[in-house]
């Protein structure tokens, strides 16, 4: 038998983007277990609910863990190695500018001191990555019949997110 354990509210942030990253919402699966599992007081009402599914290896409700990552596309860095600094930007243009500020600051505390300093500028661009807290699918806590069930009967009341 395979138990789930079930966000029964939405977790909340004010930030839009944390709220995103790690706010788990009403109905997310937030693991699965095997039959018998100790689950601790915490995993419990208010914020959770077990659900048992009778006769199914937790392997087969995996898929109710995906998570959506969202790849908002390459960034660039620009370094200064001169200075061991570096900038990130959404262009490469945006990384140099942003370096650029940090860079010029360095180079006028060794003007202040009479001296001229050039510094070399590099940039690569860097993959990223954020992941979503947001699960692809959910269950209908509100329609799900028992807190014990099939495993035909959960999927008729998991739904996409």
């Amino acid at each position: 038998m395979a138990e789930l354990l079930v966000r029964l509210k939405d977790n909340t942030h004010p930030d839009p983007i944390k709220d995103l990253r790690g706010c788990a919402k009403k109905g997310y699966v937030i693991t699965i277990k095997p039959d018998g599992w100790k689950w601790t007081e915490s995993e419990g009402p208010p914020n959770f609910k077990v659900i048992k599914v009778p006769g199914v290896d937790p392997s087969k409700l995996e898929d109710l863990l995906k998570m959506d990552i969202y790849d908002p596309g390459p960034h660039y860095v620009a370094f200064a190695q001169e200075f061991n600094l570096h900038a990130f930007g959404a262009t490469e243009e945006e990384a140099v500018k942003n370096l650029s500020v940090v860079a010029n600051e360095a180079v006028k505390k060794y003007a202040d001191k009479g001296l001229a300093v050039t510094y070399s500028v590099r940039v690569e661009e860097v993959p990223r990555q954020l992941t979503i807290c947001m699960r692809k699918k959910k269950i209908d806590l509100d329609r799900l019949p028992s807190d014990t069930v099939s495993e035909a009967t959960l999927r008729e009341y998991v739904t996409d997110t």
